[in-house]
């Protein structure tokens, strides 16, 4: 039987078989094309014997030919010509290795038994190989294309999977997003899933082309594909996050235009919503690269918590890598006085050494003052002089002095610091001190200054007291 099919040609329904000059055309039933499942993940065929005791397989060519005809035209004839076949024992199931074919293009294979001489002519379609992987750098995503039109790619509808570099394959849907691969980066090998299995029917018959002398050349064109060549997509690292300038003392938080930020409180069983920044406003009235946060305001509805930011996507770029800071509440100091008298909060008061910033020991009194004024100078004359202030602790304090020219009371937002109380240092024999330059009706005020190596804030500032005119010239 093999050498008697050697250099088998199929057309049509019939063998046609080429020994020396003559030719043999054998008329004979053909195996049944549902005896034949291709299994395309595993690159092989199964041949169910029926009453054959031998099975012929036959690698084939399709060819398709411009032939000049009698009349001088062209016409394109379809020749099949099968290889030397390969005789395989009959099983109940026989396999065939598909693993040498090259997938990229249509491969035909020769079927038949010796109790089915005539040949069946199987048709392995190739798999797409004009795709391309776009990867989405705004989301991660990643979309197959098909390039077969360059100018117009459209969006695959075939199975698809992927795996990291040495990972496992896993189905995927064209247009999925891997936003977990982008914290770290990582490339992807993309391609068309292989059929599991397919089993042929005779609805698969395709006619494949025209033989000379006019009749069709038909192939059951086995439904499905093999896995197609890998492409990689490459999912970049997020980018690093921005970084904030925290300035502890005028308690401010100044970032990017570009960024966004969140507030989420200790207590929060959330993280909160990002929320974009405006930059502040020039001189000139235009926007600039930064803004600013004030920490008064993001404190109001959470005293502390972790404060995130991070690079707002773009319809070109994913969001940063978060930046993570901790912001702790805005601790107040109380204006008391020495004598034991309630805290100061607002008015005048007759002399600015009655006025101390402490906090309570008892319900009814107060002692031990964080700073407290020791001497207050006034010049009769000209109305100026200085009030000195005693600090009693190891934190600085910053003074404010409002004019009462100004025709203000409270500090500006802006305001320009006096003067600066240093800390005392623990077991320093004195206390430090500060004279601040007054004129009589200045409101004077203080703060404990902020901390940046113990990320604490500056407090609010605290009326300490007003100088008058009814001081003596010395005190």
């Amino acid at each position: 039987m093999n050498k008697f099919f050697r250099g088998l040609l199929v057309m049509g329904a019939a063998a046609v078989v080429t020994v020396g000059s003559s030719l043999v055309q054998v008329k004979a039933a053909p195996m049944a094309p549902t005896t034949i499942t291709v299994h395309y993940d595993t690159q092989n065929l199964g041949i169910a014997k029926g009453n054959n005791k031998k099975i012929y397989v036959a690698s084939t060519t399709v060819t398709t030919r411009n032939v000049r005809q009698p009349d001088k035209t062209m016409k394109p004839v379809t020749t099949v010509k099968a290889a030397a076949p390969v005789v395989y024992d009959a099983q109940a199931t026989t396999t065939v290795e598909l693993s040498s074919f090259a997938v990229t293009k249509d491969n035909y294979i020769s079927i038949w038994g010796d109790k089915n001489p005539e040949p069946i002519l199987v048709k392995i379609p190739a798999v797409k190989t004009k795709i391309k992987a776009v990867v989405s750098a705004a989301d991660n995503s990643v979309t197959i294309q098909d390039t077969t039109n360059p100018k117009a790619p459209v969006n695959l509808t075939d199975s698809l999977e992927y795996c990291t570099m040495n990972g496992k394959w896993t189905d995927m849907t064209n247009g999925a997003t891997f936003d977990s691969f982008s914290k770290l980066g990582a490339t992807l090998r993309i391609r068309i899933k292989a059929t599991a299995q397919k089993a042929l029917a005779a609805a698969d018959k395709v006619v494949v082309g025209t033989d000379a002398e006019g009749n069709a050349v038909e192939a059951y064109a086995a439904p499905g594909t093999f896995a197609g060549n890998e492409l990689k997509a490459k999912i970049a690292k997020t980018a690093a996050g921005p970084k904030a300038t925290i300035d502890y003392n005028l308690r401010t938080i100044k970032m990017p235009v570009t960024a966004e930020y969140r507030l989420t409180g200790a207590s929060a069983n959330a993280l909160a919503a990002y929320t974009s920044v405006e930059g502040d406003t020039l001189a000139n009235g235009k926007k600039a690269a930064t803004a600013t946060l004030q920490v008064d305001n993001l404190l109001k509805s959470v005293t502390a918590g972790d404060f995130d930011i991070r690079t707002k996507a773009t319809d070109k770029k994913a969001a940063s890598q978060i930046t993570e800071y901790h912001l702790y509440a805005v601790l107040p100091i109380t204006t008391v006085a020495s004598n034991g008298k309630a805290p100061v909060t607002s008015g005048n008061i007759t002399d600015v050494s009655e006025a101390v910033v402490g906090s309570p020991v008892n319900a009814s009194g107060y002692a031990n003052p964080q700073v407290q004024c020791t001497k207050v100078t006034l010049n009769s004359r000209t109305m100026k002089g200085t009030v000195t202030l005693q600090n009693n602790t190891t934190d600085k304090y910053q003074i404010v002095v409002v004019p009462a020219a100004s025709g203000a009371t409270t500090p500006a937002a802006n305001a320009k610091v006096k003067a600066t109380l240093n800390l005392t240092k623990e077991g320093a024999a004195r206390p430090s001190v500060v004279n601040v330059a007054v004129a009589s009706g200045d409101f004077i005020y203080i703060r404990k200054m902020g901390d940046a190596k113990l990320t604490s804030w500056s407090s609010p500032y605290v009326f300490l007291g007003r100088v008058m005119n009814t001081f003596p010239a010395t005190n």
